[in-house]
């Protein structure tokens, strides 16, 4: 009876810690086909002052994906960013949304009107808003999904060349 007590209060105080955790991953630096309905990527590299360039998105019929690119460089035009600064992804299912925060991002060369451009054609993806904090040089954009996806989200990068983000919806 003790033992069935305890194993009960146990249950009760540990279960919701439990099913409140929330997956991380490393974001790999190549396709690896991992897949998330709901979750966070993390990766990225301190690259110092950075500048979203752009947001590009393509969807392909026969894969049935659609490839979201942000691409990114150093503020300092004579140094390449090969790898895009740190960033934290979170898949969100339940509301149906992509949260990309981006840090270091001292200027935005995305707005909201080429956002809604893009996403326009977005097969997964109904709308974006874009959220700059000038003072934390912090940068968020939410993704509202058209309907739920599985999420991959991998860095590029290549010498002289600068980092992307890519995230993969199917």
């Amino acid at each position: 009876m003790k033992n069935q007590l305890i194993s009960i209060l146990t249950c009760i105080f540990i279960s919701p810690f439990i099913f409140a955790a929330i997956p991380i991953q490393q974001a790999a630096s190549e396709k690896l086909n991992r897949y998330i309905e709901k979750g966070v990527f993390v990766g990225g590299y301190d690259n110092g002052v950075q500048v979203l360039n752009s947001l590009r998105s393509n969807y392909n019929k026969d894969s049935k994906i659609e490839r979201v690119v942000l691409d990114l460089s150093s503020f300092h035009k004579n140094l390449a960013a090969k790898r895009p600064g740190f960033f934290h992804i979170s898949v969100q299912k339940n509301k149906k949304r992509i949260l990309i925060s981006l840090e270091n991002i001292i200027e935005n060369k995305l707005n909201d009107e080429k956002l809604s451009k893009v996403l326009n054609k977005s097969e997964f993806i109904e709308s974006g808003r874009i959220f700059f904090d000038d003072t934390n040089k912090n940068l968020t954009l939410e993704l509202k999904l058209a309907k739920l996806a599985q999420v991959e989200v991998f860095e590029l990068s290549r010498v002289k060349k600068n980092g992307r983000i890519v995230l993969d919806l199917k």
